[in-house]
């Protein structure tokens, strides 16, 4: 288990070491993913409350708080795509006798339950059928700020990909071609290597441009009030002062009334000041 060896990553990216060891090479060798075990009942200490009962308060038959139940492993790993390989992510499903509802180990309602350090070390993004790794996502945020777009970044990616996979090919020619020299090697045939895109090989994948643009629209608006509360916050180096009739119509303010609402919009569109007047000649704004 890769929980004893101190981390949450199963599987090698050197095949040297396997390959070095096998009399007849096979191709599949080299196709040998990288497996992200997320699995957080053997690491949380202590039993996971269900997320649903929890938020409703709900309690158990025996009227202790609800817990959820290992269920076993789900039908296949999610797929998440890095810089240059893609990694698949082995989870759990939980089941909770209370509520009667089921979830996965990677569910963000889940992860919301576990304790904060743990939940932490999951920082994929997951999509409806795929996701990134939390990498690409930052490199991507990069590329955007300097003017690379979805398109051009989905083929950076893609590049990146048949980087790797053209590394393995030539490893596996490299050990054939060295295998002819020693005095007891395989004489048979040998399989040759799949084609990146062969879903019963190598099994390539990369995401499109609209893909990608698609991603980062909808992982910046989920970060939009954050976004928004400090941008608010920042200092007001340019301030831009306008007065409004309109809002300020006979409207009272604890029984005072004004007439002009003068707002103060800092450099980002951000309001940062405003001000109800009750004569339009106010000079009593400035800047600090």
């Amino acid at each position: 288990m890769c929980y004893d060896k101190g981390t949450f990553i199963d599987g090698s990216p050197y095949p040297f070491f396997d390959a070095s060891k096998r009399f007849k090479l096979q191709p599949e060798h080299f196709y040998k993913p990288k497996y992200f075990v997320f699995i957080p009942h053997l690491l949380a200490g202590a039993a996971i409350r269900c997320p649903q009962c929890l938020a409703e308060s709900r309690k158990g038959k025996d009227g202790q708080p609800a817990y959820l139940t290992p269920n076993g492993f789900p039908k296949a790993p999610r797929r998440v795509v890095d810089v240059d390989e893609n990694i698949y992510i082995i989870g759990y499903r939980y089941y909770c006798r209370t509520c009667k509802k089921s979830y996965q180990s990677w569910s963000p309602a889940l992860r919301a339950a576990l304790p904060r350090p743990l939940a932490q070390q999951f920082t994929h993004h997951l999509t409806f059928r795929s996701g990134l790794t939390d990498r690409v996502v930052a490199i991507m945020r990069s590329c955007f700020l300097q003017g690379i777009g979805p398109y051009p970044f989905a083929q950076i990616l893609r590049t990146n990909h048949i980087r790797r996979y053209e590394q393995l090919h030539l490893q596996y020619l490299e050990f054939l071609y060295a295998g002819h020299s020693t005095p007891l090697h395989f004489t048979g045939s040998y399989q040759p290597f799949s084609a990146y895109n062969d879903q019963s090989g190598y099994a390539g994948y990369t995401p499109s441009g609209r893909y990608i643009r698609d991603f980062y629209v909808q992982f910046m608006g989920s970060h939009a009030k954050e976004i928004d509360q400090y941008t608010a916050m920042l200092s007001a180096n340019i301030l831009q002062v306008d007065h409004s009739f309109k809002v300020s119509n006979n409207s009272q303010i604890d029984g005072f009334n004004f007439e002009y609402w003068l707002p103060g919009t800092q450099a980002f569109g951000k309001g940062q000041r405003h001000s109800c007047l009750h004569c339009s000649s106010y000079s009593g704004e400035r800047v600090q």
